[in-house]
């Protein structure tokens, strides 16, 4: 009886031992499963940390092109959809002043000097105005007025060139009186009494040159209180930090002295008028980019206009409709654009930072490209293209 208890008990013993082997293989799976669990959860945090959180930044360097246009830009008081809010306005002036004939010119004239003339001759000799007298060269002078010659005596009398110029400044010289017949005249002897010289002088003439210099003085002051008056009509409209158009006509300009004539001075009145056109400076320079920008190259975009570039003609002014036509031509530079379909971010999904720059830099007008991402070390873009940021420059 004895024996037979204690392999009982034994066997109660020995249960324990057979239960704890089951137990401790349960745990250690349980083990794995939680640090296979651990592993996922981690993996997924980091994938879902890099779809949310990564980002990239890739700046773009475009090469830069020149661009131009010219276009019409419609400025009205009541502007529809494309026009600009502006103002034509016009006024009128004018102005007179007195100026100096500045212009000098030579001109030829008759010599002039005067002869002694000596009689031997046993009576008086009366020599008439007009009367000529010849050097030995051929060169004719003739008395200014009438002289009469003593018996036995000389006179001094005036005379000049029968030609206006230089070929009657003889200096000093002998002459002939070739209307008296050879047995007078030989009884006469005529000298210079003083050197002839002249046949050119110098002569204030009224100019084309003096005209348009006086009116451009006039003009200038004109414009100014012209200007003036359409910036304060421009106001008075209500419009305020306008920008302007304004030209100038010449209504009337004449000369109380016709041109060539001789004179020291002259009057000259200029009547001018100016007509402005007014407009709103922001809505003019969206619209010119604006133009300026449908002109471009597809796939280019307007970095800047040139400044000093844009220049404005009125082409077309309607006073009764309070409108103008503004031909304005300008230039621009521009850069390849953002929205081209070569910088689309679908193209740079998932890439790596060294082909998406590869890529860049091979697409026709980029001159370089820059790649960032955060964080740092995931060493690609994110596949989420609203993650991508480009920007060109």
């Amino acid at each position: 009886m004895t024996s037979g208890n204690d392999n009982k008990l034994d066997e109660v013993r020995a249960m324990p031992r057979v239960i704890a082997g089951p137990v401790r293989q349960s745990i250690a799976l349980y083990r794995r499963i939680v640090t296979v669990f651990l592993v996922l959860t981690v993996l997924v945090a980091v994938m879902v940390a890099y779809v949310v959180l990564s980002r990239a930044y890739v700046v773009v360097l475009s090469k830069q092109e020149a661009a131009s246009a010219d276009f019409i830009i419609d400025v009205a008081a009541k502007p529809s959809s494309g026009e600009v809010s502006g103002q034509v306005l016009q006024a009128e002036d004018s102005l007179t002043s007195t100026f100096p004939s500045t212009s000098v010119v030579k001109i030829d004239v008759p010599a002039e000097g005067k002869v002694k003339i000596s009689s031997t001759l046993f009576r008086p000799q009366t020599l008439i105005a007009t009367t000529r007298l010849l050097t030995p060269d051929g060169v004719l002078f003739r008395l200014k007025k009438t002289v009469v010659i003593p018996a036995d005596g000389s006179v001094t009398a005036d005379v000049f060139a029968d030609k206006p110029g230089i070929t009657g400044a003889v200096g000093d010289a002998a002459f002939t009186i070739p209307g008296l017949n050879s047995e007078t005249s030989r009884f006469f002897a005529v000298t210079t009494a003083a050197p002839i010289d002249g046949g050119v002088k110098d002569q204030h003439m009224l100019t084309k040159e003096d005209v348009d210099a006086a009116a451009e003085t006039l003009a200038a002051k004109l414009k100014g209180s012209l200007v003036d008056t359409l910036r304060q009509k421009a106001k008075d409209t209500g419009l305020k930090s306008a920008g302007e158009f304004v030209t100038y006509d010449t209504v009337k300009k004449s000369a109380d002295v016709p041109v060539g004539d001789e004179g020291t001075q002259f009057s000259l009145t200029l009547d001018l008028k100016a007509t402005g056109v007014f407009y709103d400076v922001k809505a003019f320079a969206d619209l010119v980019k604006s133009n300026i920008t449908e002109h471009l190259p597809y796939g280019r975009g307007l970095l800047s206009i040139e400044e000093g570039s844009m220049t404005t003609d009125v082409e077309k002014i309607d006073l009764v409709a309070n409108r103008a036509n503004l031909h304005v031509t300008a230039k621009g530079i521009t850069v390849l654009s953002s929205d081209s379909p070569a910088l689309r971010k679908e193209m740079l999904l998932g890439v790596t930072v060294d082909a998406a720059k590869k890529y860049l830099e091979r697409i026709d007008g980029v001159s370089s490209a820059s790649v960032r991402v955060m964080p740092f070390w995931i060493g690609r873009l994110p596949n989420v293209p609203e993650h991508i940021s480009i920007e060109v420059r």
